[in-house]
């Protein structure tokens, strides 16, 4: 599901034309974020009827941004930079990952999925954060294309 992520999204930012072709980005990516959202919402509403549909969401969500990060960073970096770049932007997802799943370890004897209950609504609360800004930064980009 990351790969067809990274085939659609990828591949819809690349159809815009040039004089807007970062206002294709910022909507790729807001629609990635808002899949991965749609991920979070399934396992918040119902996680052993939905898991499997929220993990296909979440892979094409993630697979997106994925895709658009390279162009992203191409144009907010200078060339001889990207590498080092690319790779702290690497370091502080695992960084947050590991520090966030840490936090949310269920209590001991937990079983069910009622044990990371928490841990999707907190995942859920910074997926819609981001989704927020990338919003705001389309509706930007559009007023000022």
């Amino acid at each position: 599901s990351s790969a067809l992520g990274r085939l659609v999204l990828g591949g819809l930012a690349d159809v815009f034309p040039a004089r807007r072709r970062r206002l294709g980005w910022e909507l790729c990516c807001a629609a990635g974020l808002a899949v991965f959202q749609l991920g979070f919402m399934l396992l918040e509403w119902d996680q052993r009827r939905f898991l499997s549909l929220a993990l296909w969401a979440q892979g094409i969500g993630y697979g997106g941004i994925l895709a658009l990060a390279p162009a992203a960073l191409r144009v907010s970096f200078p060339a001889k930079d990207l590498g080092m770049v690319y790779g702290l932007l690497y370091q502080f997802v695992a960084i947050a990952f590991t520090v966030f799943s840490r936090t949310a370890v269920p209590s001991a004897g937990c079983v069910g999925p009622l044990c990371f209950q928490g841990w999707f609504r907190a995942a859920a609360l910074l997926n819609m954060i981001c989704v927020v800004w990338s919003t705001r930064r389309v509706f930007r980009l559009a007023r000022e294309s």
